[in-house]
């Protein structure tokens, strides 16, 4: 509940998308944490089928140097608003890239290198998930690329349209 005004920020983006407007519902993975959270869905449309061919193959979600070169600040803004985390204790940022393949991360790294100047490394992570240990790559902003990143985000039209729950993405100015 805490993120529903930007929830609404990306309806009233994309408000051509939707016919309803967002329910509550329980979470009811767990009888400790029962907490309610917004769902909206979409009505099917031409459009959509081509952005989804552009990021899926075979229902694996995939990126490719097409996807990137479409991406826009405001793509950017809202990949970093949905998957990215200011590590404020390190003057840094990353981007949670957890579903992607390492060689898929590194030409996301190299490409914010050479289409932004932004400098990136990829790193392993491990999770331990029902005995199983999944290996999985984030991206992060290296400290002195950092405040590159976060201007390239403010040149999103959207920028001064996020809301104040989500102010906590960004360093303190």
């Amino acid at each position: 509940m805490k993120f529903i005004q930007y929830l609404l920020l990306k309806i009233k983006l994309l408000d051509f998308l939707f016919q309803t407007k967002p329910n509550c519902s329980k979470n009811k993975s767990s009888f400790i944490n029962s907490n309610n959270y917004y769902q909206i869905s979409s009505i099917s449309h031409p459009e959509l089928t081509n952005i989804y061919q552009l990021f899926y193959r075979n229902k694996k979600r995939l990126i490719t140097y097409k996807t990137l070169n479409a991406l826009s600040p405001t793509s950017l803004l809202i990949w970093y608003l949905d998957d990215g985390t200011n590590i404020k204790r390190f003057n840094s940022a990353n981007i949670a890239t957890n579903r992607y393949s390492k060689s898929e991360v590194r030409m996301v790294s190299r490409w914010f290198w050479h289409k932004h100047r932004i400098k990136t490394t990829v790193q392993q992570n491990k999770r331990k998930t029902n005995n199983e240990i999944k290996i999985y790559y984030t991206l992060y902003i290296l400290k002195k690329s950092t405040p590159d990143f976060f201007s390239l985000l403010k040149k999103s039209p959207i920028f001064k349209q996020i809301p104040d729950c989500m102010a906590y993405k960004f360093p303190l100015e």
